[in-house]
């Protein structure tokens, strides 16, 4: 496992809270949710090795990473919450599959999303921004996919571009400099996007700009991509075309694939050269599907060729900070004693209906409530899947008044 993808935490019957930095993975298990007698490590990592991630049939594609949590031999009292990123645009017409793997070599569907009962030992939720989350029990491999649910009916998911510029070199052959353009196209989560600019940065490649994002349709269509070099505010050279099979970007791992196109005639500002140089460049680049044009990505770059010689390009902090920062990772824990109140007051149904399936659904969202009806305690379950999602309190306490739960709102208050 890649360290730079993994973390590690102490685990006991406080709970514990960890995530992969720059990636948008994180766990959270509950207070009292192990039996075990002192701490024990607990892991998640995000898996990149091909045999490791689940098969994709026809027509399906991943909408996000492959996440494993470990280790395999602690059992779970209580549902933990596993959050990631997805790039499903849930508006289109997918189906969605929740893949599961014990081994992470044979993955099986757990859930399919729309079609819950009773019998499904998961919860999936997606949340805003294009975070997920999952509260399950078992320890495993968890991952996304997702295909059309029919030939007439086209799902959709976001991709991105990255572009990157490779400083000139001298080619052997005709002894000249030769400077080229990278682009990079990623499925649009964090965790792809901070593997991405690792491997480039290793080539020492530069950073143009920060991520184009655009939508890719399931549709039997090329995906077209044109670059042109802007000579003048009037006119313009091309410097490539390609077009490239929709299974290339839907079915296959095309964050591997790199796109390159020569930049003509570039010659680096250099005090000991006599050969003109140019040390800015503007580039106009258009990515579509020909027969879905609203979609496309145009987007011109400008490329300070001389600065790249002095810093590694656009400014990547303000990329990794691209998810919302918690300053207090703490911020939104509940103490167990407030926990049991809350639970106390809200478990109960009442006639009003005001009780925690109201909660469920003004506070999260939640339309389904098989899943939490088979608990114990479903206010429990919410309030872990709350804490996961790391929002204000001053929220939790709203959402109860508005539901006519004033009595909640008070237990919060006192404490």
């Amino acid at each position: 496992t890649d360290l730079r993808y993994f973390a590690v935490s102490i685990l006991n019957n406080k709970g514990c809270r960890l995530e992969i930095p720059n990636t948008g993975v994180s766990l959270i298990i509950p207070e009292d949710a192990v039996l075990l007698d002192g701490d024990h490590l607990v892991f998640i990592a995000l898996v990149n090795i091909e045999n490791q991630m689940p098969v994709l049939n026809n027509g399906h594609t991943r909408l996000s990473p492959v996440v494993l949590v470990g280790p395999s031999e602690i059992t779970l009292l209580k549902p933990a919450v596993l959050s990631f990123e997805h790039t499903a645009v849930l508006e289109s017409s997918w189906k969605l599959n929740l893949m599961f793997s014990d081994d992470i070599l044979n993955w099986k569907p757990i859930l399919t999303y729309g079609q819950e009962n009773i019998s499904t030992p998961v919860y999936l939720q997606f949340n805003n921004q294009q975070q997920m989350s999952i509260l399950f029990e078992t320890m495993g491999a968890y991952a996304l996919i997702g295909e059309s649910i029919s030939k007439h009916h086209h799902a959709s998911k976001y991709i991105q571009m990255v572009p990157f510029y490779n400083r000139s070199s001298t080619d052997t052959i005709s002894n000249e400099t030769v400077s080229t353009l990278r682009l990079r196209f990623l499925d649009a989560t964090t965790d792809a996007l901070e593997r991405c600019l690792t491997e480039e940065f290793a080539l020492q490649n530069y950073l143009c700009d920060q991520p184009k994002e655009f939508i890719l349709h399931d549709y039997e269509d090329q995906i077209c991509i044109n670059v042109d070099l802007e000579l003048s505010s009037t006119s313009r050279i091309n410097i490539g075309y390609k077009e490239i099979p929709l299974k290339t970007f839907w079915s296959t791992r095309f964050d591997r694939s790199c796109f390159i196109f020569i930049i003509p005639n570039l010659q680096l500002n250099n005090e000991h050269s006599s050969t003109p140089f140019i040390d800015h460049l503007a580039m106009h680049i258009d990515v579509y599907q020909p027969t879905i044009l609203d979609s496309a990505l145009h987007t011109r770059l400008c490329i300070n060729t001389h600065n790249f010689l002095h810093n590694p390009g656009y400014n990547t902090s303000s990329i990794r900070q691209r998810l919302p920062v918690k300053t207090n990772k703490e911020g939104s824990k509940l103490s167990s004693l407030v926990r049991q109140k809350l639970c106390i007051v809200l478990d109960p149904p009442n006639s009003l209906g005001n009780d925690w399936r109201m909660f469920a659904n003004n506070l999260l969202g939640i339309n389904y409530l098989q899943y939490f009806a088979t608990k114990s305690s479903p206010t429990e379950h919410l309030l872990t899947l709350w804490e996961a999602r790391q929002e204000s309190l001053v929220n939790l306490i709203n959402v109860l008044n508005q539901i006519g739960r004033s009595d909640a709102a008070a237990i919060l208050l006192q404490h």
